[in-house]
């Protein structure tokens, strides 16, 4: 059995792999959001703006700016 000090650094790191598995999902799911409005856009439009992607998809521009300006280019 482990020492109540282990016990909770074991609950520590359970808690903490949970949450990085739910960023992680989380950043992959609107990662491909954006790729799918992207492509809408560039079907549509032609050339995608962080700001048109932004409107349809109900994100800030400034998030998606920061975040996701990689999958403009």
């Amino acid at each position: 059995h482990l020492d109540p000090t282990d016990r909770v650094k074991a609950k520590r790191e359970r808690h903490a792999v949970g949450g990085r598995n739910v960023s992680e999902r989380r950043r992959r799911s609107t990662e491909e959001r954006v790729r799918s409005a992207i492509s809408d856009i560039q079907n549509d439009f032609g050339r995608p703006t962080i700001v048109d992607v932004a409107e349809r998809i109900g994100m800030s521009r400034e998030h998606l700016s920061r975040r996701y300006r990689h999958l403009f280019d």
